[in-house]
């Protein structure tokens, strides 16, 4: 892949962002703590208090709310999508993040700020899980240590999202306390997604005993594929973002996405100029590796003829990915995989679960499996992920994160079988 191949790629996605950047910028600076999100008034100082999961105040017009930000409007109690809130407030309406200024995302309606409040609600749920990862690092030799990829990857080890744990640990009570974490930190009231950072590649390093006696990862290089699919991943972030709204044909982009020899992605024209800059980025993080661990692309691919077209006011190609199907039909190769799985033991410990996720999926954990068939499991998991996330997230579709179950059981050995 080269640079000029990628900068014409991502010419656009940055207009979206530029222009909500005009909005609310002129009171926020003053006013530390409006729209911070919060669960409660003591989140909000003296001057605030918590209204619909945000820091404002209550008013009775919108002229009340003016030395806010000229934008702001008074809203009315019963229009909060959380739940009905008492009396009216200022805030900044909003349907989607790109609504909202720079710095802020959309939950329930309302533009919140992605600047942390001072009390941090997940504090337990993330001690909880830290505490009992530092009691379980300890080992001797490589074969004391064993990998986690949690359902939150806020404070991983490495850049896979990995956990490195020792063989004493219950790797199903640490995905419980990973999954109580994400459950908090993905609460939109509570802020923006903490738990899904970006991740260098899909297969986790070997686990290995440290020089200190702590098990941690091997420090391999990411593979081509992986690295790929890491920098999919951050352009169909942008892709989510970027402005896609058209009137006619004529008013449509395409771009060549380059790092795939049929991979295109669409938006409006008038997205072109600011869209460079968030190539460049992409470009600077991802071509190092990409250029020293990928071979020469194969040219002698036929493409099918993909045309950007105007349809029902958004730019869409007419060979687009169908996002619900795709992540129905990865869902299932998901659980096909498992299904595969040994679930053969003699005594409890010879059972775990192991995450069911991948770059673009995120089941939560696994039904109870073999311990044998944890680490061929994930592989296979990571397979899928090679296989088919590119041409997903490329596409600009979400990674699949379905609802988790509450905590499972402690998987066991009964007759023979985990369960």
């Amino acid at each position: 892949m080269t640079r000029g191949t990628r900068a014409w790629l991502l010419i656009g996605f940055v207009a979206l962002a530029a222009a909500c950047g005009e909005a609310s910028s002129s009171g926020a600076g003053s006013n530390t703590n409006w729209l911070r999100h919060c669960a409660e008034d003591i989140q909000c100082g003296d001057s605030f208090s918590c209204w619909c999961g945000v820091c404002t105040k209550p008013c009775s017009d919108d002229a009340a709310c003016a030395t806010l930000d000229p934008k702001a409007t008074c809203i009315s109690g019963k229009s909060c999508l959380s739940a009905p809130a008492a009396g009216n407030a200022c805030g900044l309406t909003c349907q989607a993040d790109v609504d909202c200024a720079t710095g802020f995302f959309c939950a329930n309606g309302l533009c919140k700020s992605s600047t942390a409040t001072s009390l941090d609600h997940c504090a337990a749920h993330r001690s909880a899980r830290d505490a009992y990862l530092a009691t379980n690092k300890a080992c001797s030799q490589d074969a004391d240590c064993q990998t986690s990829m949690s359902s939150c990857s806020e404070g991983s080890q490495d850049c896979t999202g990995s956990f490195f744990l020792n063989r004493s640990a219950d790797l199903a009570r640490f995905g419980e306390l990973s999954d109580a974490l994400r459950t908090c930190a993905t609460d939109p009231l509570r802020g923006p997604n903490t738990c899904d950072d970006a991740i260098c590649s899909l297969v986790p390093p070997a686990p290995v005993c440290g020089v200190d006696g702590q098990c941690t990862g091997s420090g391999s290089a990411p593979s081509c594929g992986s690295q790929q699919l890491a920098m999919w991943q951050t352009i169909g972030e942008l892709v989510r973002m970027v402005d896609k709204s058209c009137t006619v044909d004529a008013d449509c982009v395409l771009y060549d996405a380059g790092g795939g020899p049929c991979a295109n992605v669409t938006t409006a024209a008038t997205a072109q100029v600011s869209f460079q800059a968030e190539l460049d980025a992409v470009d600077a993080r991802f071509s190092p590796g990409l250029a020293a661990s990928c071979p020469p692309s194969n040219l002698g691919i036929e493409c099918p003829r993909v045309v950007a077209q105007c349809v029902a006011g958004t730019c869409r190609m007419n060979t687009e990915l169908d996002c619900d199907q795709a992540h129905s039909d990865i869902a299932q190769l998901m659980l096909d995989a498992e299904a595969m799985a040994s679930r053969d033991c003699a005594v409890d410990a010879d059972c775990t679960r192991v995450p069911r996720a991948n770059a673009c999926y995120d089941g939560c954990t696994s039904n109870a499996i073999a311990l044998s068939a944890a680490e061929p499991l994930l592989e296979n998991f990571a397979a899928i992920g090679q296989a088919h996330c590119e041409s997903i997230l490329i596409s600009g579709c979400a990674t699949l994160i379905p609802p988790c179950p509450s905590s499972p059981e402690p998987p066991v050995c009964d007759q023979g079988q985990c369960r």
